[in-house]
């Protein structure tokens, strides 16, 4: 299972390869593991990209599928079934062939790498007779001990890559059903049946690290050219695949499981769509996601994010087949849904009860006000992300003001900053988020940065402007900042952002009614994940909190302490006083607090150091559930502003 040595005249041959020296394989080009940060450092601990999360690495829902019975399948017609991850198998011209099978398992231990729930319906009782089984590498997602054991009465040959054989045949597979390969060879079957044998730039560990060979592999069959390609990052040798094989059927190339500290071993979007480019096939799939949360990113961001990067490229060839869905190989017109768009989105529609248990969310506002069974700090949202729920928000900052205060809020312990286009202060509070992640104190991924834009007459242009200001490739968040004519077209274009990763979430501020949020639903199709509204001890706006919650809505808190330049009357209410002396804390405070256990999100704004630390240190004490009914009891409907 973790090991095996090749016998002695296998070694001879391994030690013989150009590709082999110093007591491993080499790729083509010098290939570092780890990606160096910029001083030059890299964390070497495989597992260490695994400490971030968006909450979105495992889908919420079971990914649609269509199992295929394999063993129906006619051998007349050229065929394909994705098996997940990085499986599949065809029907070529009369042969089957089966590639990197996974079925069972795809780590040597049970607690790690777990596939997603609903990935695992094929076992290998559902894999048919197999002409060809194609091993890429010995990585554990790719050669699973527990399938080959299971189908190893099943298959005639086995064709994989030099040290790799040696797996094979401590596992009782016959040494004469065995092809392994180096690089450039190639290798002639019956039936006028080639393959080759073809670069990869990846690693191989299986408890030794580079031990074995990882190839590619060019599949000539009487009909059809079919490059096998898997996780590896690119190169030059994609443009000569191409020179030597200028009409490939179809090109399965990976796309996912990648990430800037391993940008070397695997592909990003950008590098996938050069391959695509450089291997000019007639059609490709893409593989390597769906099943694992092996990478820093949500699990279909690879295939949203491959969208519409081919979509800018105008290149059509990409299929896009639901898992066991049958690929009719000679079928041009054969089309594809896009099965993957918004499905955790859609489903939390109508699902709203799992971002509810997510939450540990109370069903009504009595409830909430008397439950403490929930954790304050962060609210996971409808997307799946999961967000502070104590802010810094910049507005009547000025420039130099905002550039203070943002680094030191950060220094306090904040992490998300709110801003806008009418602050005219976008540019000099992301200096100061910049200089707090040049400084270590916090990376990209921890901070949230948050603006707010107006409808225009052209709305991809104010987009792009807060991008710009900004100096992000993203923005966490981003609000339409009040209702307008024509806020139905600035959400669709928000919409087109979200989906090229340039929005992580989308927001409507200043919606305070039932009607206003159910006319944005029923043209959303990205759901708004917060509404920022004006709300305070004397504007609760219970209602309204009632309502979106279904959505797995949360409302933000702007003016937590009432009207900006007159705090007093919030600061100075009987309740909230006597409330101050009970707990020791300052009113601020227990406003502050009083918010977030009534599971509001809230964005206190100050030009002071010592206040904006003040704000924060509001997670060492709890309102009592008596206490909580005194400040819900304060609420008179009053509004500071007309926004």
């Amino acid at each position: 299972m973790f090991w095996a040595n090749p016998s002695w005249d296998r070694l001879t041959r391994i030690e013989k390869s150009p590709n082999y020296h110093d007591g491993q394989f080499w790729n083509l080009t010098e290939t570092p593991m780890m990606t160096p940060d910029e001083n030059g450092e890299n964390d070497t601990s495989i597992l260490s990209w695994l400490k971030w999360d968006t909450g979105r690495r495992y889908p919420s829902q079971e990914i649609p599928s269509v199992k295929t019975d394999l063993k129906s399948l006619p051998k007349n017609q050229n065929t394909l079934v994705r098996l997940w991850h990085s499986a599949y198998f065809m029907i070529l011209d009369w042969k089957t062939y089966l590639i990197d099978p996974t079925l069972v398992t795809g780590s040597p231990v049970w607690f790690v790498n777990k596939p997603f729930p609903w990935t695992t319906i094929y076992q290998p009782e559902d894999i048919p007779e197999i002409d060809y089984l194609i091993i890429t590498h010995d990585h554990y997602d790719h050669l699973d001990y527990f399938t080959m054991k299971e189908i190893k009465d099943k298959v005639w040959k086995v064709v994989t890559s030099l040290w790799v054989w040696a797996h094979f045949e401590r596992w009782g597979f016959d040494a004469d059903d065995i092809i392994e390969m180096d690089r450039y060879d190639e290798s002639d079957f019956d039936d006028n049946i080639k393959i080759t044998c073809l670069p990869a730039r990846h690693y191989s560990w299986r408890l030794k690290q580079n031990k074995t060979l990882r190839s590619s592999f060019m599949l000539e069959t009487p009909t059809k050219t079919i490059y096998i390609w898997w996780d590896s990052w690119y190169d030059k040798f994609f443009k000569e695949i191409w020179e030597k094989w200028p009409n490939i059927d179809l090109a399965i190339i990976e796309n996912g499981q990648y990430d800037m500290q391993r940008k070397y071993i695997h592909m990003l979007p950008d590098d996938v769509v050069q391959a695509i480019k450089d291997l000019n096939a007639k059609k490709v799939l893409t593989v390597h996601n769906s099943k694992y949360a092996m990478a820093n990113h949500d699990w279909d961001e690879p295939m949203i994010a491959l969208d519409e990067k081919l979509h800018e490229e105008w290149i059509d060839s990409w299929i896009t087949p639901m898992i066991w869905e049958v690929v009719e190989l000679d079928n041009n017109n054969q089309k594809f849904t896009k099965w993957r768009e918004n499905l955790d989105n859609n489903w939390i529609k109508n699902n709203p009860e799992i971002i509810q248990q997510q939450n540990n969310l109370p069903t009504n506002t009595q409830e909430m006000n008397n439950s403490q069974e929930y954790f304050i700090a962060d609210k996971v949202l409808n997307n799946w992300i999961k967000m502070p729920s104590l802010w810094l928000w910049t507005w009547t900052l000025s420039n130099e003001e905002a550039e203070e205060c943002v680094y030191e809020a950060i220094k306090d312990g904040y992490r998300l900053i709110d801003t806008a286009q009418y602050y005219w202060n976008e540019v000099w509070v992301w200096n100061w988020v910049r200089k707090a992640i040049d400084d270590w104190l916090i990376k990209r991924e921890e901070v949230f940065v948050t603006s707010k834009i107006y409808a225009s007459s052209d709305h991809a242009a104010a987009i792009e402007k807060s991008l710009n200001n900004l100096n992000i490739d993203y923005i966490d968040l981003l609000l339409i900042h009040q209702p307008w004519f024509d806020d139905k077209w600035l959400y669709q274009t928000m919409e087109k952002y979200y989906k090229q990763w340039k929005l992580k979430s989308i927001w409507i501020s200043n919606y305070y009614t039932k009607e206003a949020v159910d006319e944005v639903l029923s043209y959303a199709e990205i759901q708004p994940v917060v509404i920022q509204n004006e709300n305070h001890i004397y504007y609760q706006n219970t209602d309204l909190q009632d309502y979106v919650k279904q959505y797995g809505i949360f409302i933000e808190s702007w003016y937590p302490f009432g009207w900006r330049w007159n705090t007093s009357e919030n600061f100075n209410n009987e309740v909230i006083k006597e409330l101050a002396e009970k707990y020791n804390k300052t009113s601020a405070q227990i406003i502050l607090r009083w918010h977030l256990q009534a599971w509001y999100i809230v964005i206190p704004g100050s030009s002071n150091p010592d206040h904006i630390a003040e704000n924060y240190n509001i997670f060492d004490f709890e309102l009592s559930d008596e206490d909580m009914q005194k400040i819900s009891e304060i609420d008179q409907q009053k509004r500071y502003e007309n926004w």
